[in-house]
């Protein structure tokens, strides 16, 4: 697929097109202090430098658009990107991200020079770590990047334009983004950010997602929403 790369632009793709299942209630909307989960997750991207966020959406599509009603407008508005996945009921993530891709790369925004994927029920990263990476990417421009903590790999995952082909390609049913990128040099971050390996999948994580935000994020989450 020829096109253009907008020199160091990045993108970050946020799938919530997923039903939720282990979770028992629809994830995005969860909230917690006030805010859900998919507004703190597209927040934290941008105010980490993030030029363009592709939201994937699928189960409730309207009802997610809806609660992102506030960042959708102004100047905001038109870093936000909804991507529809019509096979939400039976396709993977990878799927999600492909879609949103596809949808960066034809973008008036211009194409990513690099595109971060961020599960949208992990809104605990916190906006240093998407800044922290991208230097560290600018400054390697390394294949892949993944931020760990305490020896653990975490999100959001970073993948520069070469592996986009790849991406694009790869058997949905395959092994997901992780297989996708197999052959690409991956480079691992350190990070002091332990959001990176938070996520809501059952009640009992999302407790402990919801201390974390309490604890770490939420003085300056709220700075960077109002």
């Amino acid at each position: 697929m020829p096109y253009t790369i907008i020199m160091d632009t990045v993108a970050a793709i946020i799938p919530v097109a997923g039903l939720s299942s282990r979770m028992g209630s629809f994830k995005p909307l969860i909230k917690l202090d006030g805010f859900s989960l998919i507004q703190r997750a597209v927040q934290s991207a941008l105010a980490g430098g993030v030029q363009t966020v592709a939201l994937v959406t699928g189960e409730r599509a309207n009802d997610v658009k809806a609660a992102l009603a506030d960042q959708c407008g102004g100047e905001q508005g038109d870093r936000i990107l909804f991507v529809n996945n019509p096979h939400f009921e039976t396709s993977d993530m990878l799927q999600s991200v492909k879609l949103a891709l596809s949808g960066l790369l034809e973008h008036k925004e211009g194409r990513p020079a690099c595109v971060f994927v961020l599960p949208g029920d992990m809104p605990g990263v916190r906006p240093q770590t998407f800044a922290a990476l991208q230097t560290r990417w600018r400054e390697t421009r390394a294949a892949v990047l993944v931020p760990c903590y305490e020896g653990r790999r975490g999100h959001p995952v970073l993948f520069s334009n070469e592996c986009f082909e790849a991406v694009l390609a790869a058997d949905e049913h395959s092994g997901g983004l992780k297989n996708a990128l197999t052959d690409h040099e991956w480079l691992e971050v350190h990070l002091s950010d332990p959001g990176i390996l938070l996520d809501a999948d059952t009640p009992q994580a999302l407790a402990r997602l919801g201390q974390h935000i309490e604890t770490t994020t939420t003085r300056s989450w709220r700075r960077n929403h109002d």
